[in-house]
C-alpha cells in the first residue's frame, strides 16, 4: 500500500506509532526503535516510511480493524440506531419537524431575509435566527449519527473494509479486494 493511503488510514502519527507497536507483537524482525519508556522513536517522515515498508496486507488490515473498534466513531456507530431514534424524537419535540432551516451556502441570504422582514421585531428576528442556527446544529449531529451508523454497518458486513482511524474528509474506508 502507498504511503499516502496509509496516512489516510492512520490519520495521525500517534495512530501510526500505535499501529507499529501492535505490529511488533506479530513480527519479531520489525526492529522497531523503542525508547526506554516504551514509545516508538521515529519522527514524521521516517515514521511514515517505516510504516509503509513494514505494511503486511492481511496482518495490517486486521490490526487496523482491531484499532478501529476502539475508536469513538465505531462505538458511536454501534450505538447509533438507539441514539438516532431518541435523537429524532427529541428533534421533533423541539423543532416540530426534521429539516434544515437553511443551507450552509445560503446562510448570508437567510440572515438577510430575516433582517429585512418588516413584520418582525428585532427580538423576534434574533430569536428566530438563534433557533434556526440551533436547529441546523442538531441536523448536523443527526447526519453524523446516521453516517456513523451506515459506516459501521458497512464495516461489519465485510472483512475487506479497511477503515480510516481519524476523520479524513472524503475517505471513510478502503476496500481491499
Amino acid at each position: 500500500m502507498k504511503k499516502e493511503d496509509i496516512k489516510k488510514i492512520l490519520g495521525k502519527q500517534d495512530n501510526a506509532k500505535d499501529y507499529l507497536k501492535q505490529l511488533s507483537k506479530y513480527n519479531d524482525n520489525l526492529n522497531l526503535p523503542i525508547t526506554k519508556k516504551g514509545n516508538v522513536n521515529l519522527k514524521s517522515d521516517k515514521l511514515w516510511d517505516f510504516v509503509e515498508k513494514s505494511w503486511e496486507s492481511d496482518l495490517s488490515k486486521g490490526l487496523i480493524r482491531k484499532m478501529f473498534r476502539q475508536t469513538p466513531k465505531y462505538i458511536r456507530g454501534k450505538n447509533a440506531l438507539n441514539t438516532l431514534t431518541k435523537f429524532k424524537e427529541e428533534f421533533i419535540i423541539k423543532f416540530k419537524e426534521i429539516g434544515w432551516a437553511f443551507t450552509q451556502s445560503d446562510f448570508d441570504n437567510y440572515i438577510q431575509r430575516i433582517n429585512n422582514n418588516p413584520n418582525m421585531t428585532r427580538d423576534e428576528k434574533d430569536e428566530r435566527i438563534a433557533t434556526d442556527c440551533v436547529k441546523n446544529s442538531w441536523m448536523k449531529e443527526l447526519n453524523t449519527l446516521r453516517n456513523d451508523f451506515i459506516e459501521t454497518l458497512i464495516f461489519e458486513k465485510s472483512k475487506n473494509i479497511i477503515p480510516t482511524l481519524s476523520h479524513s474528509r472524503g475517505v471513510d474506508f478502503f476496500y481491499k479486494f
